[in-house]
C-alpha cells in the first residue's frame, strides 16, 4: 500500500494507494495478523505500528519528510489559539505570503491531485 504521491512507477504495482488516512483506515479495519508493507512517510509508518500492534507493519522505504516531522499537535494547537485571539480581536486576516512563480506551478499540480485524490 502506497500514498498516492510516490513516483508512478511505484504506485501503479501497488495492491492499494491512498491518502494516509485511507492507509490508516485500511490498516485498523484489516484482521489482525495480517501483514502490510507500506510505502509513506517513516514516522505515520511506526505510530501505526505502535497503534496496531495486532498487525505487522513494514515501511517499504526509510524515508523522512522533514517538514512533516517539525508539524506537532502542540504546534498546531499554538497556531489555532493565535488564529482564533486574532479574530477575537476582530483583526483581518491579511497575512500575505508569496511564492516564487517557477513554484506555483508545482504546488498546484500537487494541490489539484491531492483535492482529487480526496473527493473520489
Amino acid at each position: 500500500m502506497v500514498h498516492p504521491e510516490v513516483p508512478e512507477h511505484i504506485c501503479s504495482p501497488a495492491d492499494l494507494s491512498g491518502s494516509t488516512q485511507i492507509i490508516y483506515n485500511t490498516v485498523r479495519d484489516a484482521e489482525p495478523g495480517t501483514a502490510w508493507g507500506i510505502g509513506t512517510e517513516l514516522n505515520f509508518t511506526h505510530r501505526m505500528a505502535l497503534d496496531f500492534k495486532d498487525k505487522t507493519i513494514i515501511p517499504l522505504k526509510p524515508v523522512y519528510c522533514k517538514t512533516m516531522s517539525r508539524i506537532t499537535l502542540e504546534k498546531l494547537a499554538e497556531a489555532l489559539q493565535m488564529l482564533e485571539m486574532h479574530l477575537e480581536e476582530g483583526g483581518p486576516l491579511n497575512q500575505v505570503m508569496t511564492v516564487d512563480p517557477s513554484v506555483c506551478d508545482d504546488a498546484s499540480k500537487a494541490l489539484e491531485q491531492m483535492i482529487r485524490i480526496v473527493e473520489s
